[in-house]
């Protein structure tokens, strides 16, 4: 789970605070990546099979994504 964990709304004005997408890449071979945006839908927006290198934007709002190695290893190492 992914956000940015900054102030998107201006309590004296009332609006709404323009907040810039943040890029977090991972280098690592995976089998798959479901990136989900619960705020928004259900439905994961984006999949990618075999990504060797993932870059993500990362909102101001929650960002889920889920990770598969090929062979259940661990992808910490």
């Amino acid at each position: 789970m992914l956000w940015q964990e900054v102030s998107s709304y201006d309590l004296e004005a009332k609006r709404d605070i323009s907040v810039v997408n943040r890029k977090v890449t991972l280098n690592r071979s995976i089998s798959k990546a479901v990136i989900y945006r619960p705020n928004r839908s259900v439905t994961p927006p984006e999949q990618h099979s075999s990504p060797r290198r993932l870059t993500l934007e990362v909102p101001d709002e929650l960002l889920v994504v889920e990770l598969t190695t090929s062979k259940g290893g661990d992808l910490r190492k």
